[in-house]
């Protein structure tokens, strides 16, 4: 489910409000020197799902110029308070340390209940969790005992040290499991019974495995067509964009800019937000009526509507267009019928 998320996430591209290349290099390819945009945003959404808390570290080179971003997973940060200003302490994969002010790392959460910093941790969905864990264990451990003959027998005879106990067991099955003998077991009077153990495993009834899979897929507001991408309209890839997919791209684009860019910045217009042209989720029918109903109206150029069809971009695609029958309500009077006005005939 996590896995699922964060590759639809991943196709969102970065933008800015207003053009800044090398900003727009850093976000849209190649935030650090180990990432490209999509693992970048593969990575903070999976620690963002698994943890309900994810940090972007700002790099910055010598001039304290912002140069690279860092996904970080909550276990790897602490927050601590230094002359009256809160930091992030963070930990890289490769045990490197570092710190920086709380208000220039960017920071996504979700379900913030208890902690005023921190959100909540996954612990709703443990119990569901252990018992699938429960499950595979059993049948793992049948697996491994289906090849082991074990029995349960009582003597007649009276045992009376541990030594003895061992001793009569080492021999029963040396007689009846060596190598040597794969026919038939033999035991004499002194053994009262013998029966086999037979190891068994448990299993979930149908309703009940399916029963925990819907309240995790709930959890995290997936459904079955979701996880194995067999959407049967646009109205249930739609659902799942708005209600899973859109708010963690929100929550991405403000973390973002906050991190980013000044106070005074954007409160000029200056902001991070997710496109989501390359999110092609719609049957090649809605895409016709998307595409040519927008593009009629201007507010697609040629070039959006290469990207809804997966086209390369042509010259004079950033043009837009609009057709010339529509009229303001206000002004119908206004508007002229040429067809009327000339023609071959009069030379006009």
């Amino acid at each position: 489910i996590i896995n699922t998320i964060a590759t639809d996430c991943a196709k969102a591209i970065p933008q800015l409000a207003r053009q800044n290349k090398k900003l727009e290099y850093l976000l849209q390819n190649k935030p650090n020197e180990y990432m490209t945009t999509t693992n970048f945003i593969e990575r903070l959404v999976v620690c963002y799902l698994c943890d309900n808390n994810a940090f972007i570290i700002p790099i910055t080179d010598e001039y304290d110029r912002t140069i690279g971003l860092y996904p970080i997973a909550y276990n790897f940060v602490e927050i601590k308070e230094s002359q009256g200003k809160p930091y992030a302490v963070y930990t890289f994969g490769n045990g490197e340390k570092g710190a920086m002010e709380l208000d220039r790392v960017g920071f996504i959460k979700r379900m913030q209940y208890k902690n005023d910093v921190f959100g909540d941790s996954n612990s709703a969905i443990n119990q569901q969790l252990e018992m699938i864990h429960s499950q595979n264990q059993s049948i793992t451990n049948a697996l491994k005992n289906s090849g082991i003959i074990r029995f349960m027998a009582q003597i007649n005879e009276q045992l009376i040290s541990k030594e003895d106990f061992e001793e009569e067991r080492k021999l029963f099955s040396s007689v009846n499991f060596g190598a040597d003998n794969n026919q038939m077991m033999i035991y004499d009077s002194r053994y009262k019974e013998i029966k086999q153990v037979e190891s068994k495993p448990i299993y979930l009834d149908e309703h009940q495995q399916a029963l925990i899979d819907e309240n995790i897929r709930n959890y995290f507001g997936v459904s079955v067509n979701v996880i194995q991408h067999k959407f049967t309209n646009d109205y249930e890839w739609n659902s799942y964009y708005e209600g899973v997919i859109e708010p963690i791209l929100i929550k991405i684009g403000e973390a973002l800019t906050n991190m980013l860019f000044t106070p005074n910045q954007i409160m000029a217009g200056q902001k991070v937000y997710m496109t989501t042209n390359r999110l092609q989720y719609m049957s090649n029918q809605s895409k016709l009526e998307f595409s040519t109903s927008l593009f009629d109206r201007g507010v697609l150029n040629g070039d959006d509507v290469c990207d809804v069809w997966q086209l390369p971009h042509y010259e004079g695609g950033d043009k837009h267009f609009i057709r010339r029958e529509y009229a303001e309500i206000s002004k119908l009077d206004d508007v002229v019928d040429y067809s009327e006005q000339g023609g071959a005939e009069n030379g006009n």
